[in-house]
């Protein structure tokens, strides 16, 4: 029996969070949803929005189709109202979104109580107060270089095969291609940290798998919120900041993978109240 999440889960869990209304069931207004899918949709017009990319946070007003998760709870009726947790399907000349669930307003109090008139603020300030919460170092500080890792050529690179010989690896199509950032420490905001430098190991690539990472330049200055290597989950989908077990082998100390890893250093008094807010994550 799946267990029912809390409706702090389904936010972290939902990037695109709305009241709604339904205006039509088993119908779409998208034209990719052929249909045979159309008994598992409906349209909602959009009535104010919670939390979402910058890219949604113009829907309000608009219809927009919802495929429904299977067994996702009480059924909805034509004209009723619910707040919708979902995550982007399909754009095209409407909106089509994934529910993670939906639930009567009345029992959204958390999602209610966090609109706000900028939902895209909502998200982002989520965003950095999960990767807050689960830093292991979180520092100000000043780019002083950037270096190709000394083990680049080797680590992750090459293999000894059955007969002792050492053979290079293909390289994935995804390679990180890792850079370190060295990084002059103003001051530590979270966690130990002695030094007066710290080593970030980040991805250099514009991959699809890469392209969102912080990538670092000499001379930047801000706020680097910073984890141990931390490998993707064994089952489920890839998590935004992990790496395979294979690229764990060519990473080493602190790293720097989501968008939200790095702000700027104007942001420090608003990083220190979401730090001070935000529950801890045991990392191990």
């Amino acid at each position: 029996m799946a267990t029912t999440k809390n409706e702090e889960e389904l936010i972290d869990e939902a990037r695109f969070v709305f009241k709604g209304s339904v205006q039509k069931l088993n119908a779409s207004n998208v034209a990719e949803v052929e249909a045979v899918d159309k008994s598992k949709t409906v349209i909602v017009r959009v009535d104010e929005i919670i939390q979402a990319p910058e890219a949604f946070a113009d829907q309000i007003g608009r219809d927009v189709t919802v495929k429904l998760r299977s067994g996702g709870g009480k059924k909805l009726k034509a004209g009723e109202s619910a707040v919708f947790y979902t995550n982007g399907w399909i754009m095209a000349e409407n909106l089509g979104v994934e529910e993670v669930a939906h639930r009567p307003i009345e029992a959204a109090t958390r999602a209610m109580s966090a609109a706000s008139a900028d939902p895209a603020r909502n998200l982002a300030e989520r965003d950095v107060q999960k990767r807050l919460s689960s830093a292991d170092v979180v520092i100000t500080g000043k780019v002083s270089s950037i270096r190709i890792p000394e083990d680049a050529q080797t680590r992750g690179m090459l293999s000894e095969s059955a007969d002792g010989t050492t053979q290079h690896k293909p390289v994935s199509e995804h390679d990180p291609e890792w850079r370190e950032a060295v990084v002059e420490v103003a001051d530590v905001e979270k966690g130990p940290h002695a030094k007066k430098n710290i080593v970030i190991r980040f991805p250099s690539s514009e991959d699809v798998r890469w392209y969102k990472a912080p990538k670092f330049v000499p001379g930047q200055e801000g706020i680097f919120i910073l984890h141990k290597t931390q490998e993707e989950p064994a089952t489920g989908k890839r998590a935004m900041g992990t790496v395979t077990s294979e690229e764990a082998e060519t990473t080493e100390a602190f790293t720097a993978l989501h968008p939200a890893d790095f702000q700027p250093l104007k942001k420090l008094t608003q990083v220190k109240t979401l730090m001070e807010a935000a529950p801890e994550t045991d990392n191990d």
